[in-house]
């Protein structure tokens, strides 16, 4: 019997959350996914994670999207968010929000993907730090 592959993700920062969100995303056959973290506050990392809502992003909403096939999802998720009126207008797209939103918004995300992931896969969250990487056989 043929094992599945295991990948492990480690930091589960943005960069992090990102790839297990479009792994999961993209997955077509059976997987073991790891992402270990040190802590348990996943997908914001220090960058999204500050509650100053000065602390811009230095990109423009339109062009924050995880996934290249829809680049405005970020705005849309935006746009569901009834706590986050406040930051629309008929330009939002246009603008640099708030990091801490796109925290909300990659952890959000991360739930709802981790979720809604299909059956076929092994997905494990680890909060620990990592000291070494050994070759699983």
């Amino acid at each position: 019997m043929k094992s599945r592959p295991v990948i492990v993700i480690i930091g589960g920062g943005f960069c992090g959350a990102a790839t297990l969100i479009n792994m999961i995303r993209n997955a077509a056959e059976p997987l073991k996914i790891i992402l270990v973290n040190k802590d348990k506050v996943l997908a914001k990392g220090v960058a999204f994670n500050s509650p100053n809502h000065n602390h811009l992003l230095n990109v423009r909403v339109s062009n924050m999207s995880p996934f290249v096939n829809e680049p405005l999802h970020f705005a849309e998720w935006i746009s569901k968010q009834s706590d986050l009126k406040a930051f629309m207008s008929t330009d939002f797209i246009d603008k640099f929000l708030s990091r801490n939103v796109y925290g909300q918004y990659i952890s959000s995300l991360l739930e709802k993907t981790i979720a809604e992931a299909p059956g076929f896969l092994d997905i494990e969250i680890i909060i620990d730090d990592v000291i070494a990487v050994d070759k699983i056989d």
